[in-house]
């Protein structure tokens, strides 16, 4: 070899021995086979599927905008009015003494005259004034305010007779208790003593002057009012307490003026002001008042001259005011979308109202990255978009839609059908992506759970068994063989056998073997089945049995023969099976005369007892598991022939038992072999140009 050539094939060499380790140890990416196409997700507000505060961001009509902010303000005012009195009475007779005690001593009260009485206590409704009388005039009697002649609007009255006794009114419609009222009849009556449910009365005045034209204006007409005289003034609405009764008093003398509940010479107060006889204004504020009353007494310790009486009240209003603005700023971020894996040039894009302000796009990619204005995003596995609005308080901006366009490779598999199902129940299939993405997002399964049918089992006892749909099934329990079909899968059924039952032989017949088979759920589905029933020929005879007239029966409250052949070549009994209960193989003592059947010798001792072993050690025959030809039509239907008829035993035995078989399939995985197979290269370049040079250094 030339020099030349020799440094080519060394070139050559080292070329491939880099291809192969690149290839060994890179893995290569998919470039230029995969198919993109585009995509985009249109972010709409006809739902509300966002992360945002809801009072600061509204979504409506499809759009989102800040919300309009109620801000809610307070102020406080004061106010006063000014309530100006009715009546102003004064000069009552005082005719307690008359009143107070039942004696001789009464007065005569007469038609529509204020007769005021007061008690200790105040009254409510449902409270009772009773009144002694003298004889006098029929007449009727109400129950009125202080100082008042009412009429109709009354706390309740009583019809007198005119005859001496007792006479009471209970108090009805009174609007705040009261402790004292005015008694006024529309005729003359004798009132001797007056008590109430609360007590007995404490004062009584009588016919009071009015007194008002003297206390409506400061004109010097003015109002004499002297110690111990009742004098009682009535204003236009209910007094409370805080409010000022305000006085303009002439010079009379210094005194003290205090408040009282109308009709009371009172010993606690409702406020009270000292009089220093200096004429002007003077205020007692009201207080301790225990309801609302338009009714009160003034009362001096000595004397004092009022010219005019009103009413101030004063109080303070709360007031409340709104403004309406914008928030200065609030976001709202979307929900995070997945994005195919494969994707490529995504592109952001909004239609929103500005309106004079402003709104910010972000995306998330560990933090929140402001989106440029040309709308230009990475490729990412996912995305979530945040939009924040700013207001100048007056008005909000607007954000209609926000749209992600991207060009992106959709995988596109094709699976080859399901491999059949394995014995570790599974089944496996290929799959490929005809768009070749390099992804594997979508990729379906290439593994599946299956039921596995076996189609063979063999059963000592018990055993958890599966049956495929119109296949056969063959179960061997060791001296019992059932060939199974079924019109529906049975997967997981509970398969159990006892054998050698202590059961009652037939009428003339002698037992051979029986079983007891259960199957779950077989009864149901059961389209074919053939039981066979092995016995020995020594068993045969030690009891003497004939074994051309062995039959299976079936035992219900009595044993029931079946249809049934024996295969003589392998000591067996079969029938058809339409159901799993207690079958066995019954037979016919011979005759005295008759010889013997199987001229054997050995074997069991006899008896049921002796044969069990022999029964449970027999083996399932070789040809059951090795054969493959079809049972015949006529047996899976049931259509067995006995011995005397045309098909010999030996026939329907290498029609039938010789088809039994089991397939087993495994399929191969495929094996990694890249990497094996470049070593392998690898090497053989390497003794290649080895070889090559020594051949140069011989040369």
């Amino acid at each position: 070899m030339k020099k030349e050539d020799l440094w080519k094939a060394s070139i050559f060499a080292a070329i491939a021995i880099l291809f192969l380790l690149a290839f060994m140890f890179l893995k290569p990416e998919i470039t230029g086979f995969a198919v993109f196409s585009p995509g985009y997700y249109n972010w709409t507000f006809e739902s509300d599927n966002y992360v945002y505060d809801s009072s600061l961001i509204l979504i409506e009509n499809n759009s989102a905008r800040l919300k309009l902010q109620t801000q809610e303000y307070s102020w406080t005012t004061s106010n006063s009015t000014e309530i100006y009195i009715e009546n102003g009475y004064y000069d009552y007779d005082n005719k307690t003494s008359e009143v107070i005690n039942i004696d001789s001593n009464n007065y005569v009260v007469s038609a529509n005259k204020i007769f005021d009485i007061a008690f200790g206590d105040f009254l409510d409704n449902n409270d009772v004034i009773t009144m002694h009388t003298k004889s006098s005039s029929a007449n009727n009697i109400k129950l009125c305010k202080a100082s008042e002649v009412c009429n109709e609007n009354n706390y309740g009255s009583v019809d007198y007779n005119g005859s001496e006794g007792e006479f009471s009114i209970t108090i009805s419609n009174l609007e705040h208790s009261s402790k004292s009222f005015s008694i006024i009849t529309n005729g003359s009556t004798k009132i001797d003593f007056i008590s109430s449910t609360k007590g007995n009365i404490i004062n009584a005045q009588y016919d009071p002057n009015d007194k008002t034209s003297k206390l409506t204006s400061v004109d010097n007409d003015d109002l004499d009012v002297a110690k111990k005289k009742m004098f009682n003034v009535i204003f236009g609405e209910g007094l409370q307490n805080n409010d000022i009764i305000s006085l303009y008093l002439d010079n009379e003398g210094e005194t003290n003026i205090y408040l009282c509940w109308a009709g009371d010479f009172c010993e606690s107060n409702y406020g009270s002001m000292h009089f220093p006889n200096i004429q002007g204004w003077y205020n007692i504020t009201i207080s301790n008042l225990p309801s609302s009353t338009s009714r009160l007494a003034i009362l001096t310790d000595d004397k004092f001259d009022v010219d005019y009486i009103k009413v101030i009240r004063e109080w303070e209003e709360e007031n409340t005011g709104i403004n309406l603005t914008y928030p200065d700023s609030a976001s709202l971020e979307t929900q995070t979308f997945e994005l195919p894996t494969i994707n490529q040039l995504n592109l952001f894009s909004k239609n929103d109202e500005l309106k004079g302000q402003s709104i910010k796009y972000y995306y998330y990619n560990e933090n929140w990255i402001e989106i440029p204005s040309n709308g230009s995003l990475p490729e990412l596995e996912q995305i979530k978009l945040k939009a924040e609005f700013f207001s100048n308080k007056t008005e909000t901006p607007i954000l209609h839609n926000m749209v992600l366009s991207y060009d992106f490779c959709s995988e596109n598999w094709e699976c080859s059908e399901w491999d059949a199902c394995q014995e570790n129940g599974a089944r496996i299939r290929e799959c490929t992506d005809k768009n070749q993405c390099g992804s594997f997002v979508n990729k379906p399964n290439e593994i599946d759970g299956c039921d596995y049918f076996p189609g063979y089992y063999e059963i000592n006892e018990s055993k958890l068994i599966s049956i495929g749909k119109d296949n056969i099934t063959v179960i061997n329990a060791g001296g019992v063989v059932i060939d199974l079909i079924t019109n529906d899968n049975i997967v997981g059924s509970n398969f159990e056998i006892e054998k050698n039952l202590n059961l009652t032989e037939a009428s003339g017949k002698k037992m051979v073997s029986n079983v007891n088979i259960s199957i779950d759920g077989i009864n149901e589905k059961l389209e074919s089945g053939i039981i066979r029933l092995y016995y020995t020929d020594e068993y045969l005879a030690e009891n003497n049995i004939n074994e051309d007239s062995l039959k299976i029966y079936y035992y219900g409250e009595n044993w029931e023969e079946l249809n049934s052949t024996v295969n003589k070549e392998e000591n067996y009994v079969y029938a058809n099976a339409e159901h799993f209960s207690v079958y066995g193989i019954l037979g016919e003592v011979k005759s005295e005369s008759s010889p013997s059947s199987s001229g054997s010798s050995g074997g069991s001792s006899g008896g049921h007892s002796s044969t069990s072993s022999v029964i449970v050690n027999q083996q399932m025959p070789t040809e059951i598991k090795e054969t493959t030809k079809e049972i015949p039509k006529e047996i899976i239907n049931g259509n067995v022939e006995t011995n005397a008829e045309k098909n010999s035993a030996e026939e329907i035995s290498g029609n039938t038992f010789d088809s039994l078989t089991v397939l087993v399939v495994y399929n191969a995985k495929k094996a990694p072999v890249s990497v094996p197979i470049g070593i392998g290269l690898l090497v053989l370049m390497i003794i290649f140009f080895l070889r090559v040079a020594k051949f140069n250094r011989k040369k």
